[in-house]
């Protein structure tokens, strides 16, 4: 079979495994646009979507279902977060939509958001309102993205030094989650330039 990749992002993907996966009838690993895009037909998405603020009130002021996911595991505040709708995406907080839930690709809204096309202030701040609101940056995908590796790639220092990097069992960096091979937060932020950000990781013991 011939195989050919695909790029998007810091991911690759495969197309002779697509298509190996077709015939087989086994499901592939999606990046957050294609769900993000596909999910838009529903009424409700399509509002998340736009950032029509007025409708979305309205629907839950109805007492209709705002957070729950659909069949790939995608919520409405996924969808807002990855179309920098930042207002949507507060109100879906405030209302109790859960920002720590994962798609069936184990994707949740920081991704959603560090990949879309929103400028990096807005993005910035929704990001801000995730993490605030409980969403894990250290949670790895199944196509192997990890939100706060881009979050320091992307030199955010004060987001990604004002996070908690022990482990529930008090080892220092024991969120950090490295692979085998990988290169870890402090080294990250050095080949990228930023020298005190690695310093700083290094004093919380990401070396």
């Amino acid at each position: 079979m011939l195989v050919t990749e695909w790029s998007f992002g810091r991911n690759v993907v495969s197309v002779g495994f697509v298509i190996a996966c077709f015939m087989v009838g086994c499901q592939t690993t999606q990046k957050p646009e294609m769900k993000a895009a596909a999910a838009g037909g529903h009424p409700l998405y399509r509002m998340v979507r736009l950032g029509d603020l007025p409708s979305l009130e309205s629907w839950v002021k109805e007492g209709k279902p705002f957070d729950e996911p659909n069949n790939v595991g995608v919520t409405p505040v996924m969808v807002a977060s990855r179309f920098g709708n930042l207002e949507t995406v507060k109100y879906l907080l405030k209302m109790g939509a859960k920002a720590d839930r994962l798609d069936r690709d184990d994707q949740g809204p920081l991704t959603y958001a560090l990949g879309g096309p929103s400028e990096e202030s807005k993005m910035k701040q929704i990001v801000s309102e995730l993490l605030k609101a409980g969403a894990d940056p250290f949670v790895i995908d199944k196509l192997g993205f990890q939100p706060i590796r881009a979050m320091i790639e992307d030199g955010w220092s004060e987001i990604v030094l004002s996070l908690e990097f022990a482990g529930a069992d008090g080892k220092s960096c024991g969120r950090a989650k490295l692979r085998r091979g990988e290169e870890s937060f402090s080294r990250l932020a050095r080949r990228t330039g930023n020298e005190p950000l690695a310093f700083e990781l290094e004093k919380r013991g990401c070396w």
